[in-house]
């Protein structure tokens, strides 16, 4: 199982995914947008994981790259490879699956619950708990794709996670971060951190260490049953 995954920041990190990765023993590459690294090509993975940014899936025209990561999720869909996008990369998906990608009515940030939907075709999502307290850290939103499945909501952003076609899984939270790479993405959001209604005070967040190997679970699960479907 090559995998390759996407890393559109320095401060967007694999963590879980990659811990996960190098302990199966899988080939692991990376594709590092903010370094400018060409796209991989279609034959070159087996497994596309595409991380979070701070940038929206509808900013085309602002970052030059992003209809050719476009390009390569639709095609890596369609070619029947494992995909996998977490936050910016859920976005992405939702947007080249035909879904309108918009900024939510409320920023949400810091640890909160989300809850499990029972689908008819949820077998990615078997092992995850009817309820989990997870990490959130975005501003947009989606709309469910056609042909896609609804897996998790909250009370915030409706749309938590949706499966496709039994083997591209979209997750709008968290559940890769180490306590290490969430240092990271604070240090790079505190100048211009603001707190409000579902946004957490940034040192409350840090402080909070009780999710982390619940996450890791959640994380190591659903890998394992997307890779083995």
């Amino acid at each position: 199982m090559r995998v390759n995954i996407i890393i559109h920041e320095p401060f967007e990190a694999p963590g879980y995914i990659e811990q996960w990765v190098i302990e199966k023993g899988f080939p692991l590459m990376y594709t590092k947008i903010y370094d400018h690294n060409s796209l991989p090509d279609l034959d070159s993975f087996d497994f596309l994981v595409i991380m979070g940014g701070p940038m929206g899936a509808y900013d085309d025209a602002l970052y030059p790259w992003m209809t050719q990561e476009k390009n390569l999720i639709l095609k890596s869909i369609e070619a029947k490879k494992k995909v996998l996008g977490v936050c910016l990369g859920a976005q992405l998906l939702a947007c080249v699956l035909g879904a309108r990608v918009y900024p939510n009515v409320y920023k949400e940030i810091g640890w909160t619950t989300v809850r499990k939907i029972k689908a008819e075709q949820q077998t990615i999502f078997d092992s995850f708990p009817e309820e989990a307290i997870v990490l959130e850290w975005h501003g947009d939103t989606f709309d469910l794709p056609n042909g896609a499945f609804q897996v998790a909501t909250n009370d915030v952003a409706s749309q938590q996670a949706f499966v496709y076609n039994d083997r591209v899984l979209a997750l709008q939270f968290h559940p890769e971060m180490t306590p290490e790479s969430l240092q990271l993405l604070a240090d790079a959001e505190r100048a211009n951190f603001k707190t409000g209604l579902y946004v957490q005070p940034l040192e409350d967040i840090l402080a909070e260490k009780r999710y982390f190997e619940t996450g890791k679970k959640i994380m190591y699960d659903l890998l394992e049953n997307l890779t083995s479907v």
